[in-house]
């Protein structure tokens, strides 16, 4: 019984209710998005004109985002599980379209 007693007030002291049998409960993760939790995540830098060029890809940081990273800084792009982009600066997503480049060879949109 004193062993009982122990575990239930450890994990009042931490913080997690635990039932009268001494069984844990399982809590709701609140606002935790499991989309930030399982991703890939990979240190990348601004480029002068505000751009960020990763794996082929161009995204373009807009101006209407509260703040910017400077040219130079260090952003993550945030992989997804299910291949979406999202590019982070301190912690904060940033409005980040991805630019399409055509490839050599083909014809731009606008010129076709």
């Amino acid at each position: 019984m004193m062993r009982f007693e122990k575990r239930k007030r450890l994990w009042r002291n931490l913080g997690f209710p635990a039932e009268a049998n001494g069984s844990i409960r399982y809590m709701p993760l609140g606002t935790v998005d499991l989309k930030d939790m399982l991703c890939f995540e990979h240190e990348w830098t601004v480029t002068h004109d505000y751009g960020v060029r990763f794996e082929c890809r161009l995204f373009q940081l807009l101006k209407s985002n509260k703040t910017l990273p400077r040219s130079k800084d260090h952003v993550m792009v945030r992989i997804s599980l299910d291949g979406t982009y999202a590019i982070v600066w301190k912690g904060e997503p940033l409005l980040a379209p991805e630019l399409h480049i055509p490839k050599k060879g083909q014809p731009d949109a606008h010129t076709a």
